[in-house]
């Protein structure tokens, strides 16, 4: 059971949605690099298999909405996907923008210093494991960054290594760390029983679309899952639920809010992040404020 003391997350108030929102090819690196032009530090992604077993980012199930090809991207290796346009549905400036393959973005936010929220949008009986090989990913990818400072250890002057060590883990210490920087959410509830049987350190969110009938089970599946947040339609959120999360130590988030009144009222509410498509919501919202 989660302590009941409420939690002080870090997490940015405003998160990009698909990485650049509305305004670039969503999922892609191109979307990403929009949003940190617009003063956005943490993202959401949607991520799934590829036929053999790929991790890359697709919301859909199929690849007709936002690519120049058809058919259910489950079906495709990612040699085939690799050759897909992900950008000219959207604009001729795009053309050209390629499918991203998960570990391009983690290597992209990993760089830049930025935080994540990745959804897993599993293709059907793939819950499971997509979520425990996204968790494992993480895990490998995080510990090289602790191989990479024990090699200099034992290969540079001790001084200058001791130097960059604190610059990079006591000053700023969110790149390097697994509980900050990224958290992984979902509707199935089995995608985050894979990554909590396989990396637990890494946060787990449950999104909801709609209200549970039976709060008791929707209580006893967060504990069980050990979720540290809630994410929610906007429309759905309510001071009390915000309170009840607070009071057992889980951040709420909401999406998808682009008015600007909209995503005041839901922080003056008390939900600690809102996830928005409105790439100019950074900058209004440091207006506001």
């Amino acid at each position: 059971m989660l302590n009941s003391k409420r939690r002080e997350w870090r997490y940015p108030k405003i998160i990009a949605h698909r990485g650049g929102g509305k305004d670039a090819p969503e999922n892609t690196i191109a979307a990403f690099e929009l949003g940190a032009q617009h003063g956005y530090t943490m993202f959401e992604c949607d991520v799934k298999f590829s036929k053999d077993k790929e991790l890359f980012l697709l919301h859909d199930a199929t690849l007709d909405r936002t690519t120049d090809t058809s058919g259910l991207a489950q079906e495709k290796s990612w040699q085939e996907l690799e050759d897909v346009d992900a950008g000219a549905w959207y604009s001729v400036d795009y053309q050209g923008e390629k499918l991203a393959h998960f570990s391009d973005v983690i290597s992209y936010i990993l760089d830049q210093r930025f935080r994540l929220n990745i959804e897993v949008k599993p293709n059907p009986g793939e819950a499971y494991e997509t979520g425990r090989e996204i968790a494992l990913y993480l895990q490998r990818t995080l510990r090289q960054q602790i191989d990479y400072f024990v090699e200099r250890f034992f290969t540079e002057d001790i001084r200058s290594f001791f130097s960059e060590l604190h610059e990079s883990l006591i000053q700023t210490p969110e790149p390097y760390c697994l509980k900050n920087q990224f958290f992984i959410s979902s509707f199935e509830p089995e995608a985050l029983r894979g990554v909590k049987e396989s990396v637990p350190q890494i946060p787990r969110a449950l999104l909801l679309e709609t209200w549970p009938k039976d709060q008791s089970k929707f209580w006893a599946l967060l504990d069980d899952l050990d979720c540290r947040g809630v994410i929610t339609h906007y429309e759905m959120m309510t001071p009390e639920f915000v309170e009840e999360c607070h009071q057992t130590g889980r951040f709420v988030m909401v999406y998808t809010v682009n008015e600007m009144s909209k995503i005041m009222n839901l922080l003056n509410m008390g939900v600690d992040s809102v996830i928005s498509d409105n790439m100019d919501a950074v900058n209004d919202y440091f207006t506001q404020a």
